[in-house]
């Protein structure tokens, strides 16, 4: 059977209900586990997910490593900062902290192999914010918060200590305006966005995909190219791209601000 959702088919509930009855191995207090059997040849890809861990794999060929295999994890630290107006050394409040090597804190939260995952929004009078379980090593932080242009940080993250980053935020430029039809009416609920901010948006989620493919071992072909404008248009009227967009109010005004 095909159920609907908002009138529009969809094998969702039948892909829910075949993962809800499948379960994963998992390690016991000492450790162990036990899985398999395992499908085509050897070697197999084994991955090992532990929250406040970074993933971890082995490649396992029977007949060379025996049928027991040790698999070693790393244990994540944390990331904290501050991020603050370039201008005036004030706490930015609101602000998405985005970080590819983030590690999955607790079962059953949103899991990083899911692309719009990495982003964590933060919401503190300070402008303070922590992550706490980050794959040790270089990382790149990203935070972006409207009305800002977006900031990147390099940090080390050691697994003892952690580490703490101050970041500072440049306001972007604005477009104020109204649209009108050919009466002089205003319109309402028109689109508004411009080329480059769409652009922008479409590249910053292609860089999430790295990620994702590290985690599930697939192996890519490249950064995919940036689509022509005129599909990353039609790509935003539909709702995929979403920061560097508003809509006209019902007189037709709009304020649209790069962020």
């Amino acid at each position: 059977d095909v159920d609907e959702i908002d009138g529009q088919p969809t094998l969702a509930p039948l892909v829910v209900g075949a993962m809800e009855s499948f379960e994963f191995p998992t390690t016991g207090d000492d450790g162990r586990f036990r899985a398999g059997p395992f499908p085509d040849e050897a070697p197999h890809a084994v991955r090992v997910l532990c929250p406040g861990y970074a993933n971890g794999s082995l490649g396992w060929d029977p007949g060379a490593d025996g049928v027991e295999i040790v698999v070693e994890l790393t244990r994540g630290g944390s990331v904290s900062g501050t991020v603050v107006e370039a201008a005036t050394g004030e706490p930015v409040e609101v602000f998405d902290v985005s970080l590819q090597g983030r590690i999955e804190g607790t079962r059953g939260g949103p899991t990083t192999l899911n692309p719009w995952a990495t982003d964590v929004l933060f919401e503190n009078a300070e402008g303070r914010f922590v992550l706490p379980a980050v794959t040790p090593g270089p990382q790149t932080i990203e935070v972006l918060a409207d009305g800002f242009l977006p900031e990147e940080s390099e940090v080390f993250v050691d697994p003892l200590v952690g580490a703490d980053v101050r970041i500072a935020l440049r306001r972007g430029g604005r477009i104020v305006g109204r649209v009108v039809d050919p009466a002089g009416e205003p319109v309402g609920g028109a689109q508004v966005t411009t080329d480059a901010l769409i652009r922008g948006s479409f590249e910053r989620m292609e860089s999430m995909r790295p990620s994702i493919e590290d985690a599930l071992a697939i192996r890519g072909e490249g950064r995919r190219p940036t689509p022509p404008v005129g599909f990353l248009r039609y790509a935003a009227a539909l709702g995929f791209i979403e920061r560097g967009l508003t809509t006209t109010e019902a007189d037709g005004t709009f304020e649209l601000e790069e962020a």
